[in-house]
């Protein structure tokens, strides 16, 4: 993981460099530049999902955190949720860009790698009631407050799956007949985000949207991201930094 400082001058750089929509000659990529990720309007879901961050982020509660992710084994962390909130959740600017998304282009079949509290899963589960929703987490205690969050707000399409990606994945993607639409939010290593990606590429089609979160976290996830733009099958690519 690259330091905070390192990660202020690299998006410093990015933003220096990165242009608005009306450079963009792509019809499609200009119409979603403008439509939706600069889409400031208030969705009324935002304040009912930002109810429970704020209820989150309050909690004197603790977990013990099963993490898989950067290190070479599982450990259990205890954590309190308030930290969880503060070091996993979606800031209400990317969470709300991920529910536009959903909105915009109503895809039917998603998959989520990461569900943490469940926060962002509710914006994207929001954006189509009508999907067929997996989300996966790795931590049993984590999830079990994400599935209270989701019912709290009558997420009933979501299906949350627990357990370790590399153990579970195939048997989720055994379940969709297609993806129309991917988050990928967990294990931020090179390796696995590369496996994931591809193992996904078996069930996507001309219209699948992938999302990946902190492709700019680290020299490995940056590696990543270069190794996705270059795929073959990768038709068209936005750099918003985070995402």
């Amino acid at each position: 993981m690259y330091s905070a400082p390192k990660i202020a001058m690299k998006y410093l750089k990015y933003w220096f460099k990165s242009r608005n929509q009306y450079y963009l000659h792509s019809p499609f990529v200009y119409k979603l530049i403008s439509e939706v990720i600069y889409d400031k309007k208030v969705y009324p879901v935002y304040d009912s999902i930002e109810k429970i961050r704020t209820t989150l982020k309050n909690s004197k509660d603790k977990v013990n955190m099963l993490d898989y992710g950067a290190k070479a084994k599982s450990d259990i962390d205890v954590r309190s949720i308030k930290s969880i909130v503060k070091s996993s959740a979606k800031s209400l600017k990317l969470a709300s860009c991920l529910h536009r998304l959903v909105h915009h282009f109503q895809p039917k079949y998603m998959l989520e790698f990461g569900s943490s509290l469940g926060i962002s899963t509710m914006y994207q589960a929001l954006g189509n009631k009508d999907s067929v929703f997996t989300s996966m987490e790795g931590s049993p205690e984590v999830a079990e407050i994400a599935k209270a969050n989701l019912s709290s707000i009558k997420c009933d399409q979501v299906c949350l799956e627990v357990g370790n990606f590399d153990h579970i994945l195939a048997e989720q993607l055994g379940k969709f007949p297609q993806l129309d639409y991917v988050f990928f939010d967990g294990n931020h290593q090179e390796k696995p985000t590369i496996e994931y990606f591809e193992a996904c590429l078996a069930k996507a089609h001309n219209e699948t949207l992938f999302i990946f979160d902190d492709i700019h976290w680290s020299e490995g996830m940056e590696k990543a991201w270069d190794y996705i733009k270059s795929h073959e099958k990768v038709t068209v690519t936005i750099d918003l930094f985070f995402i």
